[in-house]
């Protein structure tokens, strides 16, 4: 992708440009710390549930080659985040434990928001049950309104999916009472 083709090409030349290794290694924490976050804003508000020239769902949810497609760049994605440390270096290194840490688990949060858009909206307790099951203890609201935007779904289903959300998180033991 185009991000990608302007890290491999940039990368290195920046490395070169700074003074430090500690400056770069720092540069690329906090290049991915700006740029997850505003990546998935941006995937937020993608579209890619199959729509008629109106913009109505034609399928309830059918979301067809576009969220795999996504899913697949995403993942090269996740690649290249993770080699940026080393780009541009003549001998073999390993990124930084915190950097990898940091891509693998901010990108992870992308891919699971993917694969959920993957999966079937019929019937609602089914597709609520898997974002329960992808997403664990970070499942929120917020989170599955915007995916059942992109995803197209009819109102109708939404609104099952969503009444549903909201009953099993309202039912969830509080971890810290639990404790």
């Amino acid at each position: 992708t185009g991000i990608q083709t302007q890290l491999v090409n940039n990368v290195p030349r920046i490395r070169r440009s700074l003074t430090s290794a500690l400056y770069f290694r720092n540069l690329c924490l906090k290049f991915v710390h700006a740029f997850v976050p505003a990546f998935t804003a941006h995937l937020h508000r993608c579209r890619v549930g199959v729509q008629d020239q109106l913009g109505k769902p034609l399928l309830d949810g059918g979301v067809g080659m576009g969220a795999e497609q996504l899913l697949l760049d995403v993942q090269a994605l996740k690649g290249v985040l993770l080699g940026m440390p080393t780009l541009g270096m003549s001998e073999f290194s390993q990124p930084p434990p915190t950097y990898t840490k940091l891509v693998t688990r901010s990108m992870h949060k992308v891919e699971i928001l993917l694969k959920f858009m993957l999966t079937p909206n019929d019937p609602p307790a089914a597709c609520a049950n898997n974002y329960f099951t992808m997403l664990g203890a970070a499942a929120d609201v917020a989170t599955v309104q915007k995916v059942l935007e992109m995803k197209c779904v009819r109102r109708a289903t939404a609104k099952a999916v969503i009444d549903l959300v909201r009953q099993r998180l309202a039912n969830r033991p509080d971890p810290e009472i639990a404790d």
